[in-house]
């Protein structure tokens, strides 16, 4: 049970990045619209390959089988 929620959220926390990267991209294009300078712009898309990075390695960890403590004695 606990591991079908982690995948869920896994998966809502990944469409999230993807809402945000898409986001990103547009508002790359004419920053000034969106009153944001080019720096501002790279620092939210150096969080979000942060952001990214960490959610890969939470879908690795997950990955990872769990030994329950009756198989590991």
């Amino acid at each position: 049970k606990e591991s079908a929620t982690i995948k869920r959220k896994l998966s809502q926390l990944h469409s999230g990045l993807e809402t945000l990267d898409e986001d990103l991209a547009r508002i790359a294009e004419q920053p000034a619209a969106y009153r944001l300078t080019s720096n501002e712009v790279n620092r939210r898309n150096d969080l979000l390959k942060r952001m990214r990075s960490r959610y890969n390695e939470l879908k690795s960890l997950s990955e990872v089988p769990v030994q329950s403590a009756s198989e590991a004695e």
